[in-house]
């Protein structure tokens, strides 16, 4: 009987590791699709850096877009977190 209650806590150990686990695999995915969005963001803004304007897409909602002219590409307006953005120049 003992030997059953220590299998069965090994048990529920390693479900408790295979569940921390899975925890830390899915934070690591949001990292990287977080820094692949910075990664995005660093090589768009690049790519614009010496252009004094550019036609560019524009969502407008419901996957909806306008074709919209950007005349000033030296600044941008950058969400910082808590719903809280700031200007920074490029």
């Amino acid at each position: 009987m003992e030997d059953q209650q220590k299998l069965d806590e090994m048990v529920n150990e390693l479900n408790l590791y295979k569940n921390q686990a899975e925890v830390l695999q899915q934070q690591v995915e949001a990292i990287q699709a977080s820094l692949a969005e910075v990664e995005t963001l660093e090589s768009t803004l690049e790519d614009i850096k010496e252009e004094n304007s550019l036609e560019a897409l524009v969502p407008v909602g419901a996957g909806s877009f306008m074709n919209a002219e950007i005349k000033n590409t030296n600044e941008i307006i950058m969400s910082i977190g808590a719903g809280v953005a700031i200007k920074k120049i490029c």
